[in-house]
């Protein structure tokens, strides 16, 4: 048989990972190393707290708005918007009452309206009166003489 480089590759990076398996879980079962990430951890988390504490005092002080409050302001603002969607739906829905309403009404209309009417007085109510008014309308007023812009050099 002959050297492969591909099966070497490959057998060495097998043999790696079981090894660093296996130091890893000895490493996380060794109870000064659990205890050391255990302080660690609570360590960062009272950090943590204490740097949002001091960043929400920070920011009242300078009168800005923390993170509680944009959370809030998010919330009504979102409330605000559900209420919008419903009143809107509520206004289409009154609108389309309105439109069906209005189609029955006109249809009653029609319905009781009388067919026959004369023809002659229609024409003579839809006529104005032919009465002269006492002030000239815009048409008949005379027009005055446009003035000319002198032309500058």
């Amino acid at each position: 048989m002959f050297f492969k480089p591909e099966d070497f590759a490959k057998q060495m990076q097998e043999q790696m990972e079981k090894v660093f398996v296996e130091k890893f879980n000895e490493m996380i079962r060794n109870p000064m190393i659990l205890g050391s990430m255990n302080k660690t951890v609570e360590t960062s988390l009272d950090n943590k707290v204490k740097v949002n504490d001091l960043t929400a005092e920070w920011l009242t002080k300078m009168n800005l708005p923390t993170k509680q409050d944009l959370a809030r302001v998010m919330q009504y603002l979102q409330q605000i918007e559900a209420r919008i969607l419903n009143l809107e739906e509520h206004l289409e829905s009154l609108s389309d009452q309105l439109q069906t309403l209005a189609g029955i009404l006109h249809a009653q209309f029609r319905a009781t309206a009388p067919s026959t009417a004369p023809a002659a007085k229609s024409k003579s109510a839809a006529k104005p009166s032919a009465k002269p008014s006492a002030k000239p309308s815009a048409k008949s007023a005379p027009k005055k003489p446009a003035k000319h812009a002198k032309k500058g050099k």
